[in-house]
């Protein structure tokens, strides 16, 4: 906008004021396109390259730690196990020990009195010889008689001590031959169950390993696609420079 002064013919002062016509907003200029160097593709690319190497050792060592710690878990368990096992084992042999010592001070115990009952038995014997020499022949048939059954009956109850001491003697040896089979199963079981969870915790491994390598590769086809782009990228953006 001006202005124009002009006097007037009664001496005061005129304005005329002249309007410039508007003027057009200057339209913005594009952004200007940076062009990227082959080292700046090259530095981008080995830090992606770089960025992938450390997240890759990021989750190797991640799993790694997990297994170890899932094979540290599975041992305790299995030396716990094995301590258990351990311990029945010599609770069950403290308790057969321990009935095979009562057994056997039973056994002796019997035997004592077996033996103070043939010196009994002797001792009225001989006393019984001493009475029937002055006896006459009738009362020691009598007596001979007596004395007979009296020895057939020590015998068979001698016979049947043995024999119950015999039959003893068979079921604790069963009960023993039964308890050590037990035994031996349970701990087949328990180290049956133990290779089937390490080997379940293995095929779970590989199948981690399996599916993270799987991943390594995905993420290794999709880097290289990414590279391959940048560079055809590159070489486009060197064309146009060229041209």
């Amino acid at each position: 906008m001006s202005q124009e002064v002009k006097a007037s013919n009664n001496g005061n002062m005129a304005f005329d004021v002249i309007l410039a016509p508007a003027s057009s907003p200057r339209p913005n200029s594009p952004p200007k396109r940076k062009v990227l160097s082959m080292d700046d593709i090259s530095s981008r690319l080995l830090a992606a390259e770089e960025r992938r190497k450390s997240l890759e050792a990021s989750k190797l060592t991640s799993l790694s730690d997990k297994l170890a710690k899932a094979e540290q878990a599975q041992a305790k368990k299995a030396e716990e196990e094995e301590k258990f096992v351990a311990e029945a084992e010599a609770k069950l042999q403290k308790k057969m020990e321990a009935n095979k010592e009562k057994r056997e001070a039973q056994f002796r115990a019997l035997q004592d009195r077996l033996k103070e009952h043939e010196r009994h038995v002797e001792e009225v014997r001989l006393a019984g010889e001493k009475y029937v020499d002055a006896m006459s022949t009738k009362h020691r048939m009598q007596i001979d008689k007596k004395l007979e059954a009296a020895e057939e009956n020590r015998c068979a109850q001698i016979r049947s001590v043995m024999s119950k001491l015999k039959e003893h003697e068979k079921r604790v040896i069963e009960a023993r031959q039964q308890s050590e089979v037990i035994v031996a199963e349970q701990s087949r079981e328990i180290m049956e169950k133990l290779m089937k969870k390490m080997e379940d915790a293995l095929a779970n491994r590989d199948n981690q390993m399996k599916s993270l390598q799987d991943k390594i590769k995905e993420h290794e086809r999709h880097c290289e696609d990414v590279r391959r782009a940048k560079m055809q990228a590159g070489d486009n953006v060197g064309t146009e420079i060229t041209a």
